[in-house]
């Protein structure tokens, strides 16, 4: 196996699950270009991403669990925290659908942030607890700090 080969099983769920390895190309591509442009600050090509991944899943619902969150992430990037909100509520919900989906802590992560940033201090708490119970049983302890640290914060 290649290096391109081992990229793909491993970050290609379609290649795990013997699915439709075309249709999960774009979508581990888009994905990783969204990771460098979170942590870079690109806000101007994480919106572009961002949108490519909408059309995507609208073709295919099982991206829209990381549509709703990467939109809710440039709407609050935006200072847009109500639409925020309300994107990281629809992928909580879709996200319900599979007990083990890996996105959970990050949703409520984004969570917490629109909730602090519309003054929902409480519930601002709340779900920083949630994430940081996953993260601890996880055994993630740099996300779980993080989450601790930022309920300081609220």
């Amino acid at each position: 196996m290649n290096n391109l080969d081992g990229w793909i099983i491993g970050n290609v769920r379609e290649a795990r699950a013997g699915g439709r390895l075309e249709q999960g190309i774009p979508f581990a591509i888009w994905q990783r270009q969204w990771d460098i442009c979170d942590l870079s600050g690109n806000r101007a090509r994480s919106r572009v991403i961002a949108e490519n991944m909408s059309g995507l899943a609208r073709r295919h619902p099982r991206y829209a669990v990381t549509d709703r969150l990467y939109n809710a992430k440039i709407h609050f990037y935006s200072g847009e925290y109500a639409k925020a909100l309300e994107l990281s509520q629809e992928a909580l919900l879709l996200s319900r659908q599979d007990e083990d989906d890996p996105r959970l802590p990050d949703i409520y992560v984004q969570l917490s942030q629109s909730h602090q940033s519309l003054s929902n201090f409480e519930k601002a708490l709340e779900y920083q607890a949630q994430a940081a119970g996953l993260y601890r049983s996880k055994g993630d302890q740099i996300s779980l700090g993080n989450s601790l640290a930022n309920s300081g914060l609220i």
